[in-house]
């Protein structure tokens, strides 16, 4: 959710479609791109420039600092999936868990039924406290399945807005999949913000006030949100 609300991440990701759309002017296909490639964030800092010295990634963040500097709260909006340990969480596992749930309580119905014929046969099913027992149990079981149902179809339904987020037709693609490429970037946004910090701490020793720089307007801000 956090990247399905986000006001900055667009921006960023718009940057690196324009950036990539002028670096491949001419051809076709690639130089016409409609969305990034998330397997292109991994490599934003091998992209050099033809001095071989600044990367395509310092290139986009200095293009924000400069543009944009309030984008630089990207790293605010996105702590709930730097602290959330998304990457860990399976997809799969999730429909498996889902399949599993089902399975138990259909199991459970089934010996409950083959139960209570025989205590009919035995003429004993009117005295007996599984029976009550059973129907109870079922009913609080089975409700709570369809709530365990509606959840995760609510769940289903965010990750499909999330690929259609990112441009992917794949309806079957894992989050943790995209995860594993966004995350990264997004730490490395954030390491990036840690060091303007100590740049507008050495220029306060040299005698420069803290805030009187080019980030004045966000280093407050940034101080208070970036754990240096």
């Amino acid at each position: 959710v956090a990247v399905l609300n986000s006001k900055y991440l667009p921006y960023y990701l718009g940057l690196l479609l324009n950036f990539g759309n002028m670096m491949n002017y001419g051809d076709a296909r690639r130089g016409n791109a409609g969305a990034v490639n998330l397997s292109l964030l991994d490599k934003l800092e091998l992209t050099k420039d033809n001095k071989g010295k600044s990367s395509l990634f310092t290139y986009l963040v200095t293009t924000v600092k400069v543009r944009r500097p309030e984008a630089l709260h990207l790293i605010d909006e996105m702590k709930p999936v730097l602290t959330a340990n998304v990457m860990q969480i399976s997809w799969g596992d999730m429909e498996m868990a889902m399949q599993e749930a089902e399975k138990a309580v259909q199991v459970f119905q089934n010996h409950c039924t083959l139960v209570k014929k025989k205590l009919v046969e035995l003429g004993t099913d009117a005295e007996d406290p599984f029976v009550p027992f059973a129907v109870e149990f079922t009913m609080r079981v089975t409700g709570e399945l369809q709530e365990l149902r509606q959840h995760y179809g609510r769940l289903d339904n965010t990750r499909i807005k999330f690929l259609q987020y990112f441009g992917i037709i794949d309806a079957k693609k894992k989050p943790e999949d995209i995860f594993s490429q966004l995350v990264p970037f997004i730490e490395r946004v954030r390491r990036s913000m840690q060091e303007m910090v100590k740049k507008e701490r050495r220029n306060m020793k040299k005698g420069q006030k803290l805030g009187d720089g080019e980030f004045a307007h966000v280093v407050q801000k940034l101080q208070e949100q970036v754990a240096l």
